[in-house]
């Protein structure tokens, strides 16, 4: 009959409609349940580029804390051989001068006895000339013989 035609249709419209929803609800569910899947993955991905940031951060401290050291130690090294270096200098100096004080002083005391033997020989010349004495007894001075006849 109709009404049982009519029935039948409605309950056939009923459930097409409840297997849309159904359907459409299933849709739904698996966009979020996708949308949730790629913001997992999208904050996975970010603590891992956070994580490899921070590697990358603490080699490059590291690296530079190296270098650093590298440099001081080569600091180090470059002063402590331009402190030899001064030092050699400076010891070399010292040879030197006291080279030079000891020639100055060779040659002061050589002078020396030139101006001895030159004041010896004009002694001896004037003795010559006065008395006709060639040397003088030692222990004998020129002015200890003035004054006294030969």
């Amino acid at each position: 009959t109709n009404l049982e035609k009519l029935q039948a249709r409605l309950a056939a419209r009923q459930l097409r409609e409840q297997e849309k929803r159904r359907q459409r609800e299933q849709r739904h569910a698996e966009r979020e349940e996708r949308r949730l899947r790629r913001e997992e993955k999208l904050q996975q991905i970010q603590i891992r580029a956070e994580e490899h940031e921070r590697r990358k951060s603490e080699r490059a401290a590291a690296a530079q804390c190296r270098a650093d050291d590298k440099m001081a130690a080569e600091s180090r090294k470059t002063c402590q051989w331009l402190l030899g270096l001064v030092l050699a200098q400076l010891e070399h100096l010292r040879r030197t001068a006291v080279k030079a004080a000891q020639k100055a002083a060779q040659k002061a005391r050589a002078e020396q006895k030139r101006a001895a033997q030159k004041a010896r020989t004009k002694q001896q010349k004037i003795m010559k000339k006065r008395w006709g004495i060639q040397e003088l007894p030692e222990g004998l001075e020129m002015e200890q013989l003035q004054g006294q006849d030969f």
